[in-house]
């Protein structure tokens, strides 16, 4: 698999149960990431876990030329895994989806979330949005209130993943309120530090996001099977 400077490659994934089985049968995971895997503690997220790094791994061998399970990562201060070979990536998964975002010579960041209730939607936007953003999420009656949350919410943990940035930073000092008239979306003074923005489409009730250090050039969306 190819990709160009500029290009933004997303990569789609549903977790499958063969999945699971082939890497028992078949493993390509680490040592490591099957210990991460063990400490789990209910039975379905480790499923989750060792499914969704599999599928990473598979399709980054594409892009790399090598087999899965020679694939060796670093980490970032933050834990955000990384490979010292010309290719940039992030992964998000939220129960049975997951999301693979891939570059070359950009820092990439992508969230996933499916909507859900929030008892308590004043304190909620009040803790983790902007004005501006408040503005626009509360203008909407109680669906759309959460639906615009999520929209938000999804755009701020891609960036903060691409900035390699603690996923608990001050969400409220960034606003994106514009995003929601304007896509793509950038972000940022200087060319230096300027990412694009841009939701995902997804199945229903689920809400994705995708940022990009620097403009995409061109952007593909595929489906892992």
């Amino acid at each position: 698999m190819n990709i160009k400077k500029g290009e933004l490659h997303v990569w789609r994934y549903k977790v499958n149960e063969e999945d699971y089985i082939a890497e028992k049968k078949n493993p390509v995971l680490s040592i490591e990431e099957k210990e991460r895997a063990g400490r789990f503690t209910n039975q379905i997220d480790p499923i989750r876990y060792i499914c969704n790094h599999r599928f990473m791994r598979k399709v980054l061998s594409g892009y790399l030329n090598i087999e899965p399970h020679k694939i060796s990562y670093e980490y970032g201060p933050f834990g955000k895994p990384f490979i010292n070979e010309g290719i940039n990536f992030n992964i998000s998964y939220r129960n049975k989806y997951g999301l693979l975002a891939i570059s070359t010579g950009s820092e990439v960041g992508v969230d996933i979330e499916q909507e859900r209730e929030i008892d308590d939607v004043l304190s909620y936007v009040s803790l983790y949005f902007s004005g501006n953003e408040r503005a626009v999420i509360l203008s909407e009656e109680n669906n759309n209130q959460i639906n615009r949350i999520f929209f938000f919410w999804t755009l701020k943990e891609a960036l903060i993943k691409a900035q390699g940035k603690f996923v608990s930073s001050d969400l409220g000092e960034i606003d994106l309120a514009d995003s929601f008239y304007e896509q793509p979306f950038f972000f940022g003074n200087d060319d230096k530090h300027l990412y694009e923005l841009r939701n995902i489409c997804f199945k229903e009730e689920y809400i994705a996001a995708v940022a990009m250090q620097g403009k995409i050039g061109h952007y593909f969306e595929f489906d892992y099977v």
